[in-house]
């Protein structure tokens, strides 16, 4: 069984039973004896407690490894808090956990802003459709803004660079770089809507060169020759790719679907598609 309860669920009157539950990673407190994790769903809020000289060594050490958004599934005995809590429904009792697993792990995500204005367009439209750049120090004063009321370093901001795709050319790709450095960001990203990589590699050469660098990301939808062995020499950091899985599914499903169409059954589509048994095996805590 995955959970007994939900995350918003457990009362005063419930100390005493064992129970499991499922969520995300919203906050640890780590005070070396003792760690505390909240955990979150979205019905509520539970506290989670790990006391190093109670918990399973290995539970201790998970728990002090967790990260903000991971996945955890918690067994252990409701218990009365000491020190309630009145700003939650669940702030009469915690967790003392005994046992758990991640279901995933959470990485440092990154946030990636772009420098455009107004609605969200493809960047592969380029000029073909009416696309405009925020200035170099209004774009500079949000990721500003942004930094300053980070409170975790559980994320990453990404400034995405759209000089290239808009054709303002390499010198103002690279002047935006530098701003958007000094103005906090923690990466770059470069896009390019170019078949050939040229332009990509030259906007690496002159990055790698700046006093003040940081993490670059690229995203080779349209320049795809390239390899990221390649990549990586000329300094990426990080390649994204944005869009393959989506666009390779759809022609399966229409191919699926048409030959339902075509035979009336979808007997002959069986041998194109992954079993139920298999998808089931892909959910935790379906087997």
């Amino acid at each position: 069984m995955l959970r007994s309860h939900t995350c918003g669920e457990l009362r005063i009157n419930h100390v005493g039973l064992k129970v499991s539950l499922c969520g995300w990673v919203q906050k640890v407190r780590d005070k070396g004896k003792m760690i505390w994790i909240d955990l979150r769903d979205r019905y509520g809020v539970t506290q989670l407690i790990f006391e190093e000289e109670s918990t399973p060594n290995e539970i201790y050490k998970m728990a002090r490894e967790c990260g903000r958004e991971f996945v955890l599934q918690a067994s252990g005995v409701v218990s009365e808090r000491s020190a309630k809590n009145k700003n939650i429904e669940t702030g009469d009792i915690e967790i003392v956990v005994e046992s758990m697993q991640y279901l995933n792990k959470s990485k440092v995500p990154p946030f990636i802003i772009e420098d455009k204005t107004g609605l969200k367009k493809n960047s592969l439209f380029g000029n073909e459709v009416p696309q405009t750049q925020d200035s170099i120090e209004n774009f500079s004063d949000k990721i500003s803004s942004a930094k300053s009321t980070q409170i975790t370093e559980d994320f990453m901001i990404i400034a995405r660079i759209e000089s290239l795709i808009l054709q303002a050319g390499m010198d103002d790709a690279l002047k935006r770089a530098k701003a958007y450095l000094a103005a906090g960001a923690d990466g770059i990203m470069i896009h390019s809507r170019e078949k050939d990589p040229a332009e990509i590699f030259e906007f690496c050469h002159h990055y790698s060169k700046l006093d003040q660098k940081k993490p670059l990301v690229v995203v080779p939808s349209s320049f795809n020759s390239v390899t990221e062995d390649e990549l990586q020499k000329a300094g990426v950091n990080i390649v994204i790719y944005a869009n393959q899985l989506l666009r390779s599914a759809f022609p399966a499903m229409q191919s699926t679907a048409e030959t339902i169409l075509k035979h009336g059954r979808s007997l002959e589509c069986d041998s194109k598609m992954l079993s139920i048994k298999n998808i089931l095996e892909l959910i935790p805590g379906t087997k």
